[in-house]
């Protein structure tokens, strides 16, 4: 909104507690419980779902090989898409073979 030279209705930037404000006012959900409802997940149920660790899933997203969306204000606050059953297959195959084949 600050972006495209949006104010507030008091002729403001706007800011976090803006946006909760009117988000709360019209029971509007935040982005981070849109993406929820549509599937994404979070990095501890990617790391389950994979089977593997921390490590391993920030070189898979560096490789572009699994796909986020990011919310709010840190780039942090990650989600993460559901990988396809093969691409899930594929990466526990690896590990299984060899652990370092992941990360190379």
């Amino acid at each position: 909104l600050n972006d495209k030279d949006l104010l507030t209705g008091g002729g403001s930037a706007f800011t976090g507690n803006s946006i909760r404000h009117i988000r709360m006012a019209y029971k509007v959900k935040s982005r981070r419980k849109r993406l929820r409802d549509k599937g994404l997940l979070t990095r501890k149920e990617m790391e389950k779902l994979l089977g593997i660790g921390r490590c391993t899933l920030q070189r898979l997203k560096a490789g572009n090989l699994i796909s986020v969306q990011e919310y709010g204000d840190s780039r942090s606050n990650i989600l993460y898409e559901p990988p396809r059953k093969e691409f899930i297959s594929k990466v526990r195959r690896l590990k299984q073979a060899s652990p370092r084949a992941l990360i190379k």
